[in-house]
């Protein structure tokens, strides 16, 4: 089985996800974890959150490619 990690960081939270394939099941299962450790941002902090949240949604986004080895 392969797997494939990403983490993503953020002065108030963290995004992790992880893919791994299982070859006898010939499956992919991601597994996707967002925590906030404080619900209140303050407004100084807005366009980091903004580009944090842009940056998760764009690794939520993200296109699998498997190939078949030769």
């Amino acid at each position: 089985m392969g797997s494939i990690i990403q983490s993503l960081k953020f002065t108030y939270g963290n995004y992790d996800v992880n893919y791994v394939y299982n070859a006898a099941k010939n499956q992919v299962i991601s597994t996707a974890k967002f925590n906030l450790s404080n619900h209140v941002i303050p407004a100084a902090k807005y366009t980091e959150l903004q580009q944090y949240l842009d940056a998760v949604a764009k690794a939520q986004n993200k296109k699998l490619v498997i190939r078949k080895k030769a």
